[in-house]
């Protein structure tokens, strides 16, 4: 896919993230304003896998090459965060927990959490199946859960409980998770454990 229809997805992301305001009715879709931004216009790289807007109101991008944060007017490469490198880590997902932080996934670096400008990184040694990170789910109750490319893992008080067989999950690579009614945690992916 190219950079320019990359850069239409990302703008129709965005576009989605802010509140939506009604349009007139008596003005023509050319009398609306509208932005693209690509890598001209400051976007460090074209392709994004994620986008994400906080409560702060900033507008967070995945890419290939790491985080972004966009505040409606310029792009900022977030290069490090209290001593942790992002730089050159292939951002999947991002979520924002109850408290304010900012979860990461990735692939092939674990999970990143950023919260009042410190950075922790969470990898195999911390409980993750994988540090190769699909998705993150920040459920109802606010645990946050990790699909990883081996299997599930929750976050518990200081690091991620893998979950598996014994609560009958039989994939291997977890590839997305969502909550439904009653706090049922669904997952979707493929081989069997």
């Amino acid at each position: 896919m190219g950079a320019v229809a990359w850069a239409g997805i990302v703008h129709c992301a965005m576009v989605v993230a802010w509140p939506a305001m009604a349009l007139d009715p008596g003005r023509s879709m050319t009398q609306a304003l509208h932005r693209i931004w690509q890598v001209p216009q400051g976007l460090p790289q074209a392709t994004i896998y994620c986008v994400r807007q906080t409560s702060e109101g900033y507008v967070w991008l995945g890419t290939q090459t790491g985080l972004v944060r966009f505040d409606g007017v310029r792009f900022v490469a977030v290069r490090e965060v209290g001593g942790v490198s992002l730089e050159g880590m292939w951002v999947r997902d991002i979520r924002e927990d109850a408290e304010h932080g900012l979860w990461i996934a990735t692939d092939g670096s674990g999970v990143v959490r950023i919260k009042a400008g410190k950075a922790t990184r969470f990898g195999k040694a911390e409980g993750l199946p994988s540090e190769s990170v699909n998705r993150l789910l920040v459920d109802a109750g606010g645990a946050v859960w990790a699909c990883t490319s081996e299997g599930l893992a929750q976050f518990g008080q200081v690091k991620f409980v893998a979950r598996g067989a014994a609560e009958g999950l039989g994939l291997k690579s977890v590839g997305a998770a969502c909550e439904v009614e009653g706090g049922k945690v669904w997952v979707g992916g493929d081989g069997g454990m």
